[in-house]
């Protein structure tokens, strides 16, 4: 049975908390990833704010801050400070397994002469408090945010969606910042996300409460870890996120985007460089559409993967209702299947041929959670398009060809690899 007891500081200034275990371990742990260790102090740290009857677990750094708010009792106002990756390995080593009975257990914080002490199952720690650098409260964000404006109100559950939808399809290339996020532009009674590496592109749209006034500030760009930490403090459900705009002045002053939960607040400056316009990129119209199970279709991408040679390439032969999925393997054999399709856009007589880098491939069918995908695209050379045919079976069945008025939510592009004249 696993018990916690509770210490209480001497001192009158002493800062004091008790919190549950599982709260507290889940709010370090994801509040630690998004601290940098190679960076300055200040980006190394996390602070244990207590205030009345509530602990704010933080990290404030130059172009981040992420916070949550954990209810407290026998609490003593004050702040600690510790180095967040190294606080979160050692919590974890004396917290032991991460059990139901352990997440249900109470856990009392104190600071004592600058020290932080707890107690849990028997075992006393001491941890010393972080040596704070006082320049550092001179450049963390939220020292310098101020409020311009209220944006749009979205749930958790979407921008869990959203992230993993598009996270696949941002760019990892360091020198081309504004393609290391993603994009969110603000419509009416909508959100719509973009990413894109130059080789593929990625949409996501979820329903959304769009102020009015919101309009004039535009389009969004925030870094693709930004988003990742920001998912990874929300709960996976319904809760409602406020989105407002920040400016923030100083150290290079470029605005940002605050969310905001009951208990969580991110904020994440925008990224340096305008997020490219990839729109003329979709197509608006299809020469050629089909649809194909997405489960299949994933399970012979994965085979055709591990059977392709040294430069993977999955090549496409649409005619009439199959379609066959090819590669050349590395004793320059070919291996291949064939899928059952539904021809949706042209004569059934025309047949079409292309090829698409495996990885992508797998990587776009994976990002879909749909039963079929529809495959649109006007001819080899052009971006093959990708989106969720669930809900749009009756325009595929009448043929419909305008790409751009297709009701989907979640689509994609990829480049498809030149073939030979």
């Amino acid at each position: 049975m696993t018990t916690a007891t509770t210490t209480t500081a001497t001192a009158a200034t002493a800062t004091a908390a008790t919190v549950n275990v599982g709260e507290f371990r889940a709010a370090v742990k994801n509040i630690a990833a998004a601290t940098n260790p190679k960076a300055s102090t200040a980006s190394q740290e996390m602070t244990l704010t207590v205030n009345n009857d509530t602990l704010t677990v933080a990290h404030d750094g130059i172009d981040f801050h992420a916070s949550v708010m954990l209810p407290a009792d026998n609490a003593t106002n004050g702040t600690m400070r510790v180095t967040a990756r190294d606080f979160n390995k050692t919590l974890n080593n004396l917290l032991g397994s991460n059990t139901k009975a352990v997440n249900n257990a109470t856990l009392p914080l104190s600071v004592r002469d600058d020290e932080i002490t707890t107690r849990f199952d028997g075992m006393n720690l001491s941890i010393p408090q972080h040596e704070h650098d006082s320049d550092a409260d001179g450049i963390c964000i939220t020292s310098k945010a101020e409020h311009v404006a209220t944006l749009a109100t979205v749930t958790a559950a979407d921008l869990h969606t959203t992230y993993k939808r598009l996270n696949h399809a941002v760019s990892t290339d360091d020198t081309l910042p504004m393609l290391c996020g993603i994009n969110l532009t603000l419509r009416h009674g909508e959100l719509v996300f973009h990413a894109t590496d130059r080789f593929r592109a990625a949409e996501q749209r979820v329903d959304a409460t769009v102020e009015d006034a919101a309009f004039e500030h535009g389009t969004h760009l925030i870094s693709a870890d930004a988003y990742k930490h920001l998912v990874a403090l929300l709960p996976n459900d319904d809760t409602e996120v406020t989105i407002s705009l920040i400016n923030v002045s100083g150290m290079g002053a470029k605005p940002g985007v605050r969310f905001d939960t009951r208990n969580t607040t991110v904020i994440a400056r925008h990224l340096n460089g305008d997020f490219p316009n990839i729109y003329p990129l979709w197509p608006a119209t299809a020469r050629h559409m089909f649809t194909v199970d997405r489960k299949t279709l994933e399970t012979a991408a994965k085979k055709l993967d591990k059977l392709a040679g040294r430069n993977p390439r999955i090549m496409f032969y649409s005619s009439g209702h199959r379609v066959e999925l090819a590669t050349e393997t590395d004793s320059k054999g070919r291996a291949s299947t064939h899928l059952e399709s539904t021809l949706a856009a042209v004569d059934e007589t025309e047949s079409i041929t292309f090829g698409l880098a495996a990885d992508f491939l797998l990587q776009l069918v994976k990002a879909f959670d749909c039963e079929r995908m529809a495959v649109a695209l006007t001819a080899p050379h052009r971006p093959v398009v990708f989106f969720d045919a669930d809900h749009n079976v009756a325009m595929l069945e009448d043929g419909e060809l305008d790409l751009r008025s297709a009701p989907v939510d979640h689509r994609e592009i990829l480049m498809p690899h030149r073939l030979p004249a």
